[in-house]
């Protein structure tokens, strides 16, 4: 089958091969074919999904290079969470003793830990998601098959922001929650 686009420009046409044709060989019959109509221009042939493919193949790059960059940002995140909640937990080391003495379970303190971080994350997404939702449908609209976005990606998100942030936090919470409370008090 040819669809002829437009036979004053170039006199380019596409051909619609059967995926179980053999192309070498029907290649050459084209080849053939354009050598008795047109003996003057050359036989110059291309593949449209290799075309698209090379369309999509920037997005592709650029996917895997902000794949890499979102890997750097969470584990330099992570590390700095983890160095804020030592500091927090060092600081507060005498404030856990007296919560301990007085009756708070553990349970309780790593309570009040987490509340401040997942405070701080929910709060980040209220910024982040909006932004995100207009600058993504935004980039969306260039593409001739659009997908819509829908809101559990981005609960998802947060969600999944939240629980790495607990668990970059947990260590030092857990064990300032753990910690004898008469050795805090003492040195304290």
């Amino acid at each position: 089958m040819i669809f002829l686009i437009d036979p004053s420009l170039y006199f380019n046409f596409s051909v619609r091969l059967s995926p179980n044709a053999n192309i070498s060989q029907t290649i050459s019959n084209i080849r053939d074919s354009w050598h008795k109509i047109n003996p003057d221009t050359p036989f110059k042939y291309s593949f449209v999904d290799a075309k698209f493919d090379a369309l999509y193949k920037s997005d592709r790059r650029m996917g895997k290079f902000f794949g890499i960059l979102a890997g750097l940002a969470l584990f330099v995140a992570c590390l700095g969470l983890f160095s804020l909640s030592s500091f927090i937990a060092t600081r507060k080391r005498k404030e856990i003793g007296i919560r301990k003495v007085l009756g708070a379970s553990t349970s309780n303190i790593l309570l009040t830990f987490y509340r401040k971080y997942t405070q701080l994350i929910f709060i980040a997404a209220l910024i982040a998601v909006p932004a995100s939702y207009y600058f993504l449908s935004d980039w969306l609209q260039n593409f001739a098959f659009r997908i819509s976005l829908s809101g559990w990606v981005f609960a998802l998100a947060v969600v999944a922001t939240a629980f790495i942030a607990i668990l970059a936090v947990s260590y030092e919470s857990i064990k300032a929650a753990f910690s004898n409370p008469v050795e805090t008090l003492k040195n304290e």
